[in-house]
């Protein structure tokens, strides 16, 4: 049996068709048009804790939405830029509610903290500064460190070498060790990088100390630690003197392991 498409059985032929014109118009006029992800607070992009997640604004006109859940009372939120390089990020609440004012983010400032609650759901708001759009992205974390340097950097094995290299006087490099004892020393062995700076970090990304230079007649620095907790290393060249490649390694001794 034929099936009649909106009850338009014993219609006559000349108003069905206009019928069925006006049920289809009636039904599309109701069906919202579905915006890109990410372009309104209703569907923000959903980020997780020290992941990146790519941004994308076309013009000044534009704007990207973002959502989170805090994971601690003060959190990070990072950008890496792309082709946009300035930009503002305002905090919302999950009531719509704006968290104090927007931020500008740019070469020099790529990272707000943020005060907020454990447990709860947050949104932020990108918007370009200036006239031109483009690409970034976008992360939040516990810590002042851009998302994932921790996560990425090398472990190192105690009394052994480890490869290093850094490709521009910009560029940095991180490695890792758990402590096997209260005092341990990290030594350098120079490539063709031959003056370099070391920083000590603790797990929770907090400094220890300052920066420490390291070259050709000072070759290893002391560390006081805590035996079984974990440290950080950030490696970068000494007075921005270029990049270039090196050893590292971590022992008990103030002698440096056999190469």
């Amino acid at each position: 049996m034929k099936r009649e498409l909106f009850g338009t059985a014993g219609v006559s032929t000349v108003l069905r068709p206009a019928l069925m014109v006006l049920a289809f118009g009636l039904v599309l006029a109701g069906c919202p048009v579905e915006s890109e992800e990410g372009e309104t607070r209703k569907n923000a992009i959903q980020l997780t804790e020290d992941t990146w997640a790519d941004g994308a604004i076309s013009s000044t006109s534009e704007e990207q939405w973002f959502k989170f859940t805090a994971t601690a009372g003060t959190q990070y939120l990072h950008i890496f830029f792309g082709t946009l390089t300035d930009l503002y990020v305002q905090l919302y609440d999950s009531n719509n509610n704006a968290l104090g004012d927007r931020t500008e983010l740019y070469s020099s400032t790529r990272y707000k903290s943020l005060t907020v609650t454990s447990g709860r759901e947050y949104y932020i708001k990108v918007t370009p500064y200036g006239s031109n759009g483009g690409t970034y992205r976008i992360g939040f974390n516990t810590m002042p460190l851009p998302c994932g340097t921790l996560a990425a950097a090398t472990m190192l094995t105690a009394n052994t070498w480890a490869d290093g290299v850094i490709a521009a006087a910009s560029g940095e490099q991180w490695f890792k060790f758990t402590a096997t004892t209260g005092m341990h020393y990290l030594h350098a062995f120079f490539g063709t990088l031959t003056d370099l700076n070391v920083r000590l970090y603790d797990s929770n990304g907090g400094t220890l100390g300052n920066n420490i230079n390291l070259y050709t007649s000072t070759k290893y620095t002391s560390l006081v630690v805590t035996s079984g907790q974990v440290y950080y290393v950030r490696v970068t060249p000494y007075n921005n003197g270029g990049g270039g490649t090196y050893k590292i390694a971590f022992n008990t001794s103030t002698t440096a392991p056999t190469t």
